[in-house]
């Protein structure tokens, strides 16, 4: 009986754990804040002193990104704007587990961005919640605490606006709730976030800091199939 319980123990969390993966079976738009911190170099001296200034501080927001991004997606020849429609968002799009970042309209994918944007993952996830064993499905809600890397670098892409590199890494928590089943459908949302993350990175071969968040969210009625 013992083994019994251990095997059950075992596979529920195998499977809470791969379902807490598995959550790159919905579309989550993105928003990404970065804060800049750089070396002034306006710096003052007389015969006893330096005055060095504080650090530039810059703030840049998601709109800002996908500003530059629609730059470089068309000189990378991926996109035929300099621009993206007006309601463009940064998402994390599903792709066979290995989800990847992209700008799209509603729930149409406009371009890929994994040539610039990338996101990676630890090897090592905490799970948490509850999962129904007969149908795969949180309830009413599992979480996931992973640690993730946002890497940016757009160097061999000649943006007129400068070359940008950064990476920003922190822990990110997603929740999945899952509703029961009606239909032959369900409903998933998924709601991610990470604070406090913190990296390095240059503009235009000039060194900065930066710290910045990243949260995420989606929402998909999905067939029941079990």
């Amino acid at each position: 009986m013992k083994i019994i319980k251990s095997l059950m123990l075992t596979f529920g969390l195998c499977s809470l754990i791969a379902q807490a993966v598995g959550a790159a079976n919905v579309l989550e738009t993105v928003s990404l804040t970065v804060t800049s911190i750089s070396q002034n170099t306006n710096a003052t001296s007389n015969a006893t002193t330096t005055n060095v200034p504080p650090p530039v501080i810059a703030t840049h927001d998601t709109a800002d990104f996908l500003t530059r991004l629609a730059v470089d997606e068309q000189l990378d020849s991926n996109w035929p704007s300099n621009s993206f429609p007006i309601g463009t968002q940064l998402a994390i799009v599903p792709n066979s587990g290995n989800p990847h970042l992209a700008a799209v309209l509603g729930t149409n994918i406009l371009v890929d961005l994994s040539d610039v944007i990338t996101l990676s993952t630890d090897n090592i996830q905490v799970v948490s919640g509850t999962q129904t064993l007969q149908t795969g499905l949180a309830s009413p809600s599992t979480k996931s605490v992973q640690v993730v890397r946002f890497s940016f670098d757009d160097r061999d892409l000649g943006n007129p606006n400068s070359s940008l590199h950064f990476s920003l890494r922190g822990i990110f928590t997603e929740t999945t709730i899952d509703s029961t089943p009606k239909n032959g459908v369900y409903t998933e949302v998924h709601i991610g976030k990470m604070t406090n993350a913190n990296g390095d990175g240059t503009l235009n071969n000039v060194p900065f800091i930066c710290t910045g968040s990243v949260s995420s969210k989606g929402k998909a009625v999905l067939p029941a199939v079990f």
